[in-house]
C-alpha cells in the first residue's frame, strides 16, 4: 500500500510538471520526443477543454490517490479499514488507470504527438493498478453484495404489493 503511495506522489510531481508548462510557468523537456511533440500535447485544443489544465486536475487526483492509500495503510494497521473506504479508493485508482489509458489514446489517434512525461503518467497510474487490487477488491465485493441484496430486498417487497 504505501509502494502505491509513493507511486501516486511520483505521478502527482510528473503531473505537476506538465501543469506548470500548461499554466506557462515554464517549458517541459521531453527527451524522446522533443518539444514540438510535446507542445503540441499540452496545448492541444482538448487539453484546453477544462477551465483548468487537465495536467492540474491529474496532480490533484494522484495526491488525493497518495494521501488515502496512506490513510487506508495506517487504518488497516490499526484494524479500522471499512470497506466503503476500500471502495472510493478503488474508484479512483481504476479511473485513473483508464484516464491514463484514454489520454495516450488521445495522443496517438487525435493529437498524433507524443509527451514523454504524460505516458510516464500513464505508466504509473497502470503500475498503481495491481499492487492495489488486493485493498480494494474486497471493498468492491462487499459493496456489491450490498447493492444486490439491497436490490433483490426492493424487488421482492415490490412483488408482494
Amino acid at each position: 500500500m504505501l509502494l502505491a503511495a509513493a507511486l501516486a506522489f511520483a505521478g502527482a510531481v510528473v503531473a505537476g510538471y506538465l501543469a506548470a508548462d500548461q499554466l506557462g510557468m515554464l517549458r517541459v523537456w521531453d527527451p524522446l520526443f522533443g518539444g514540438a511533440s510535446t507542445e503540441a500535447v499540452l496545448h492541444s485544443r482538448l487539453s484546453r477543454a477544462l477551465p483548468v489544465p487537465d495536467a492540474l486536475l491529474g496532480a490533484a487526483a494522484y495526491l488525493f490517490e497518495c494521501a488515502l492509500a496512506i490513510w487506508l495503510a495506517v487504518a488497516e494497521r490499526r484494524g479500522q479499514g471499512r470497506p466503503w473506504s476500500r471502495t472510493v479508493y478503488g474508484a479512483i485508482v481504476v479511473g485513473m488507470a483508464v484516464a491514463g489509458a484514454g489520454l495516450v489514446a488521445i495522443q496517438a489517434f487525435y493529437v498524433r504527438a507524443f509527451c514523454s512525461f504524460c505516458l510516464v503518467s500513464a505508466l504509473v497510474s497502470w503500475a498503481i493498478l495491481p499492487l492495489a487490487y488486493s485493498t480494494f477488491a474486497p471493498g468492491f465485493r462487499a459493496t456489491l453484495v450490498r447493492i444486490v441484496e439491497a436490490s433483490s430486498r426492493t424487488t421482492r417487497r415490490r412483488r408482494t404489493v
